[in-house]
C-alpha cells in the first residue's frame, strides 16, 4: 500500500511522465535486488537445510556481499554520468548496497519463520519512501527529490536488518560449523547461480514494462506501471501465505501435504481478489490516479488474471530451486518466458499499445505456473491438480482462519479496553 500512495503522488504531482521516470530507477534496482534473492536462497539452504550455524552464515554472507554489490554499483554510477537521460540510475547506484543488503539477510528470518521481522524489511522501504517522498515531491522536490528519500529508505531497512540478524534465538537444529570463507564461495556459487534465476523471473515479470519504455517512453511506461502496481496488490496477502511455509519447506522430512495445502489456497485467495479487481479497478484508477490514468482499465483487466496466477509462483520455484537445488531448471524456464513475453509485447505493442503489453505478460505468467507446477507435482508424486486445483476443505480452511483471526482482533481489543 505504502508503493501505492507514493505512485499516486508521484502520478497526481509529476504526472505520466514524471511517475514513468521514477519507475525506470525503481524497475532497474528492482532487477538487482532480486538478483540478490540467489544469495538469499544460499543462505536459506545452509542455515535450514545444512543445519549450519547462524553466525557462520552470517559471516560468509558478510564476505560474499562486496563481491556481488561494488562492482555493480560502479557500472550503474557510470552509465548515469556518461549517458543521457540515465541519471535515475545513480540513485540506484547508491540504493542498491542497501537493497542487496536487507534481502539477502531476509534469508535468516525465513528460515527461522520471523514473518514479520521479514516483512520488516520489505515495509521500511516501502513506507518511508511513501511518506518522506511524498512530502518532498508536494514540496516541490520532483524526481531527484524522491529518489534520494528512496536510497536513504533503503538505508534505513538495511540497518533495521542488521540490528534485527540476532534478536531471536537460531535455529535448534542448525549447529554445524563451517569457515565463513568456504560458506561465502558456496554462497557466491549456488547464489550466483539462483540470482540469475530469480533475475530471469524478474525480468519475465517486468518484460512489458521494459518493451514499453523502449517503443512508447515515459508516459506510456507511467501509466502501464499503474496496471502492475494495482493488479499486484493481489500477492500482498498470497505473499505472506508463501512466507510463512518457505522455513518447513526447506527444512522438514515430508512437505507434499504442505505444499499442495498452501498452493490451493494462494490460488482460491487469488481468484476471489482476482474477481473484485476485474470489477472494480478501472473505476478506482481513475478515481485515484486522475483521469490521465483512464487508458490502464483495460491493460489492467487483460494483466489481473494473469498476475492472480502468478502468485503462486514463488512457492513451486522456491521449492524447485532450494528443496530440490535444480537453479538450471528454473532458470531454463524463466528465460524462455521472459524471451516468449518480450517476442509477444514487441509484437501486440504497435497495434495494441499497453493492452498488448499486458496481454503477453499475462499469457507469459500463465504458462510460467502451468510448467512449474508441472515439475513440482511429479517431483511430490502428485496430480497437477491436486498440486493446484482448491477443493471444498481449503475454502473452509480459510474460512475457519479467518474467523479465528477475528476472534482473536476482537479479543485484544475488549483487553485493551
Amino acid at each position: 500500500m505504502s508503493a501505492l500512495a507514493i505512485g499516486i503522488v508521484l502520478a497526481r504531482v509529476l504526472g505520466p511522465s514524471g511517475r514513468g521516470a521514477a519507475s525506470y530507477a525503481w524497475l532497474v534496482l528492482g532487477l538487482a535486488a532480486m538478483y540478490a534473492d540467489g544469495p538469499a536462497a544460499a543462505v536459506i539452504a545452509q542455515y535450514a537445510n545444512d543445519k549450519i550455524r547462524r553466525a557462520d552464515v552470517y559471516r560468509g554472507l558478510l564476505r560474499a556481499l562486496p563481491i556481488l554489490i561494488v562492482r555493480a554499483a560502479i557500472v550503474f554510477a557510470a552509465v548515469a554520468l556518461t549517458l543521457p537521460g540515465q541519471m535515475p540510475l545513480l540513485a540506484v547506484a547508491f540504493a542498491l548496497p542497501f537493497a542487496v543488503y536487507g534481502q539477502c539477510v531476509k534469508g535468516f528470518f525465513l528460515a527461522e519463520s520471523r514473518i514479520r521481522t521479514a516483512n520488516g524489511v520489505d515495509v521500511i522501504p516501502a513506507a518511508g519512501y511513501a511518506v518522506l517522498g511524498s512530502g518532498v515531491v508536494l514540496l516541490g522536490g520532483g524526481v531527484a527529490g524522491a529518489l534520494a528519500t528512496w536510497v536513504a529508505a533503503y538505508a534505513a531497512s538495511a540497518l533495521f536488518g542488521a540490528l534485527a540478524i540476532g534478536r531471536a534465538p537460531a535455529l535448534e537444529r542448525a549447529t554445524v560449523h563451517r569457515e565463513p570463507a568456504a560458506l561465502a564461495r558456496g554462497q557466491l556459487v549456488f547464489g550466483g547461480k539462483s540470482g540469475l534465476v530469480y533475475a530471469a523471473g524478474y525480468v519475465n515479470l517486468r518484460m512489458g514494462a521494459f518493451v514499453v519504455a523502449a517503443m512508447l517512453g515515459d508516459a506510456s511506461l507511467g501509466i502501464y506501471t499503474v496496471v502492475v502496481a494495482v493488479s499486484e496488490l493481489l500477492w500482498k496477502i498470497s505473499n505472506a501465505l508463501a512466507w510463512s511455509a518457505f522455513g518447513r519447506i526447506a527444512g522438514d522430512d515430508d512437505v507434499r501435504e504442505l505444499v499442495g495445502r498452501i498452493t490451493r489456497a494462494v490460488v482460491l485467495v487469488e481468484l476471489a481478489l482476482g474477481i473484485a479487481v476485474f470489477a472494480a479497478g478501472p473505476w478506482l484508477i481513475v478515481q485515484v490516479y486522475g483521469s490521465a490514468f483512464a487508458a490502464a482499465a483495460l491493460p489492467l483487466r487483460i494483466m489481473v488474471f494473469g498476475v492472480a496466477a502468478y502468485a503462486v509462483e514463488p512457492i513451486l520455484g522456491y521449492f524447485i530451486l532450494v528443496r530440490c537445488k535444480r537453479p538450471m531448471l528454473v532458470l531454463a524456464i524463466q528465460v524462455g518466458a521472459a524471451a516468449l513475453c518480450g517476442g509477444i509485447a514487441f509484437l501486440a505493442i504497435p497495434a495494441y499499445g499497453i493492452a498488448g503489453a499486458a496481454a503477453a505478460t499475462a499469457a507469459t505468467y500463465v504458462c510460467v505456473v502451468i510448467v512449474k507446477a508441472a515439475v513440482v507435482a511429479r517431483m511430490l508424486r502428485l496430480s497437477v491438480a491436486d498440486l493446484i486445483v482448491p477443493r471444498t476443505s481449503d475454502a473452509l480452511a480459510i474460512a475457519s482462519a479467518l474467523r479465528q483471526a477475528v476472534r482473536r482482533r476482537l479479543a485484544a481489543s475488549a483487553a485493551a479496553a
